[in-house]
């Protein structure tokens, strides 16, 4: 019944993470076919809105240094910017120009390589790299619009045929990802492309366009605060809950309880040798066996080798008892890591503590806990120690 409760538990944040962008998107759909045509005041107001919101955007990302949204925000926002600029050169014809579907071609294909690259922090040197190139292409849709050049050398229909099958693509691959994942952020990027794909194939209508490209953009605002919030209390690496979510739930644990610590051996070693993407999956690997043997405790990323357990109405025996199954578990299997032909081998070391009425929150029966363990550690370790 655990197993199920946790595949359950697995399944409905995906659900969550889904149904506000869900909900965005069919408002917009809604809106644009029961709305059409807008008035000058309503056009107005969703254009005011798309700016609002894309610069909450940039502040929210330079203030938490984010950068994997904010190259699709800014991918959006030089596209609507051109697109306007478009269709006040070119009138209706605006669509048929070899510059709008460059545009088209290069916004799709730029969705998808943003979208795949990793959640890094944004005052990075690599990233003004990224930022040069998005400027070098929308460069370079002038440039070859001005030589009369397509990216796609061919008639105009089969240019939008292709288009429409190069999102349709990307839009599978990005509802794959996501799905694997389940995490806000990959889940609200899909959404938010979605509607910027729909904002390019209805800009020949003004409402279309400004519809699609507001909708994307608040789902990726609202994404990008949930995601936010969420990355300030769990570990991204695990999805455990983290170090700052301990310190928060610390007064709220009832006085019966235990608390247990698992400490990944060798930790350091480990790290020389598999690098940084190595260390990081064997976490992973640790974290899915502490969750997959202990199916009731409250689990922390507490630091990058250790994690925190609270046993809730368990005496000091019975904590004990479980972190010891973990231990074993753990040592008597095998982890397979990608490069590595044989199967590695990895050993934990563990301690419990009950709390004390003596004890003003579990930070207290954290450090005793710790120091059992450290103590033990000098001399020993694929043990659990009790303190």
């Amino acid at each position: 019944m655990r197993k199920i409760l946790k595949q359950l538990e697995e399944f409905f944040p995906l659900l969550k993470n889904t149904t506000l962008p869900a909900m965005i998107f069919a408002v917009a759909v809604l809106f644009f076919y029961a709305g059409e045509p807008f008035s000058n005041e309503t056009l107005l107001t969703l254009n005011a809105v798309f700016y609002i919101a894309q610069g909450l955007i940039f502040i929210a990302l330079l203030i938490f240094n984010r950068s994997k949204p904010i190259f699709i925000s800014l991918i959006s926002l030089l596209s609507y910017i051109i697109i306007n600029a478009l269709k006040q050169s070119y009138g209706a014809e605006f669509s048929t120009t070899e510059a709008f579907h460059n545009l088209t071609t290069l916004a799709i294909i730029n969705f998808i390589i943003f979208y795949f690259l990793p959640e890094k922090k944004f005052f990075r040197t690599h990233n003004i790299y990224g930022l040069l190139f998005i400027l070098l292409e929308f460069s370079l849709i002038e440039h070859l619009s001005n030589l009369n050049i397509t990216l796609i050398p061919t008639t105009e229909d089969l240019i939008n045929q292709i288009n429409l099958l190069l999102f349709g693509i990307v839009l599978l691959c990005l509802f794959i990802s996501f799905s694997y994942s389940g995490s806000i952020l990959d889940s609200g990027l899909f959404f938010a492309i979605f509607n910027y794909g729909l904002g390019f194939t209805y800009s020949n209508t003004a409402s279309g366009q400004i519809t699609f490209f507001c909708a994307g953009t608040i789902t990726l605002a609202i994404t990008l605060g949930e995601h936010i919030y969420y990355t300030m209390f769990h570990d991204l690496e695990t999805g455990l809950s983290s170090r700052k979510s301990f310190m928060q739930h610390a007064k709220t644990f009832p006085p019966k309880c235990s608390l247990g610590i698992i400490l990944i051996d060798d930790y350091d070693r480990l790290k020389k040798i598999f690098k940084r993407q190595g260390i990081k999956n064997i976490v992973k690997m640790l974290s899915r066996k502490i969750n997959e043997v202990e199916t009731e405790a409250q689990i922390y990323r507490y630091e990058a080798d250790e994690f925190v357990l609270i046993f809730r109405g368990k005496n000091q025996k019975e904590a004990f008892d479980r972190v010891e199954t973990i231990r074993r578990a753990i040592a008597s299997s095998s982890f397979g890591i990608r490069g590595i032909n044989k199967p590695l081998k990895l050993t934990v070391s563990g301690a419990v503590t009950e709390q004390k009425r003596s004890d003003g929150s579990a930070i207290e029966v954290l450090l005793r806990a710790d120091k059992a363990l450290q103590k033990s550690y000098r001399f020993a370790q694929n043990i659990t120690t009790k303190a």
